[in-house]
């Protein structure tokens, strides 16, 4: 007699059993050899599909205000070479004028959280980024060579014609203080993919979320 089987049901591991989402905002940092003052703002929304209670998918649409100061040209930033008021004049600094330099941002990764039965839980995660770089202005400052006359010019950036990419580390902890809403708070690191890529080649962070689960 043949013998049957028992079949065990197993619960499908990629097939999204919660989703979260939620908005929030903390500081940014560029960081890059060239640049000095580097300080900055990201607002963000964020969307977590979560497959279990420790994996989730996560998606988030970000805007990010920096203000920097640099003191030797490198178009490896993303800038285009600068207009001088002569050959008799060389560049003391440049920094972000009126106001900061906008990147609009797209992020896809992966999210583990430690200890998700408990009411705070440690995660870390791992993920793509995508950067847009729209137009802003620098003021440059030059100092002539044999006067030391300073001379200010407003210089207007082009917006960056491609995409840049970057991979996202990042952990923090999530504490539940509801049912259904909890705040994230963490620490991220990018940097760029491809160093031959136009834009700044590294970011520090930490941001807070306050998301909602259905």
């Amino acid at each position: 007699m043949p013998i049957k089987r028992s079949h065990t049901s197993r619960e499908p591991i990629l097939i999204p059993q919660k989703f979260r989402l939620g908005a929030g905002g903390g500081f940014i940092i560029p960081s890059a050899a060239q640049l000095s003052g580097n300080s900055g703002f990201v607002a963000a929304l964020t969307g977590e599909l979560a497959f279990s209670d420790q994996l989730a998918l996560t998606l988030e649409g970000a805007y990010h205000g920096m203000s920097f100061t640099g003191t030797q040209y490198d178009n490896a930033l993303g800038l285009p070479p600068f207009p001088t008021p002569g050959d008799d004049y060389t560049l003391k600094h440049f920094e972000t004028d009126e106001g900061f330099k906008p990147i609009l941002q797209l992020g896809a990764g992966l999210r583990y959280w430690l200890r998700s039965e408990h009411r705070l839980s440690p995660y870390l995660g791992l993920g793509y980024t995508a950067q847009w770089h729209p137009e802003f202005e620098l003021k440059l400052e030059y100092i002539h060579k044999i006067t030391d006359e300073e001379e200010e010019l407003s210089f207007e950036v082009p917006p960056v014609g491609n995409t840049v990419s970057l991979l996202d580390f990042n952990a923090g902890a999530r504490y539940r203080f509801m049912r259904h809403l909890s705040l994230q708070t963490g620490a991220f690191y990018q940097f760029k993919l491809d160093a031959e890529q136009p834009g700044i080649p590294r970011f520090w962070g930490l941001k807070s979320s306050v998301m909602y689960e259905f």
